[in-house]
C-alpha cells in the first residue's frame, strides 16, 4: 500500500472504520468501453485522435485477452463498515 492509502486507513480505524476488500473489474472488454467513455479527467485532456488511438488499442487487447483476464487498475478504493454495525 502506498504511504497515502496507509494513512486514510489508520484514521479510519480510529473512527471506528474497517477496511473490508479491495475491489478488482472483472472483465477487459467492460474496462475497456469504460474507457471509451472519457469520463477521466485526465483522458479528457488527451488530443482526440490520440485518445482514438489509445481506445482503438485497448479494444484490440481485449479481443485477445483470455475472457477472465483480470483488469488491473492502481486505483483507491475502500470497502468500510462503521463499527458495530
Amino acid at each position: 500500500m502506498l504511504q497515502g492509502r496507509r494513512r486514510v486507513l489508520v484514521l479510519l480505524a480510529v473512527l471506528g472504520v474497517a477496511f473490508v476488500a479491495p475491489g478488482v473489474p472483472s472483465a477487459q472488454d467492460a474496462a475497456a468501453e469504460k474507457v471509451a467513455y472519457r469520463a477521466d479527467s485526465i483522458l479528457a485532456r488527451l488530443p482526440d485522435a490520440d485518445f482514438r488511438a489509445g481506445v482503438t488499442a485497448l479494444r484490440a487487447h481485449a479481443k485477445q485477452a483470455a475472457p477472465n483476464e483480470p483488469v488491473i487498475e492502481n486505483i483507491d478504493l475502500f470497502v468500510l463498515r462503521r463499527s458495530g454495525v
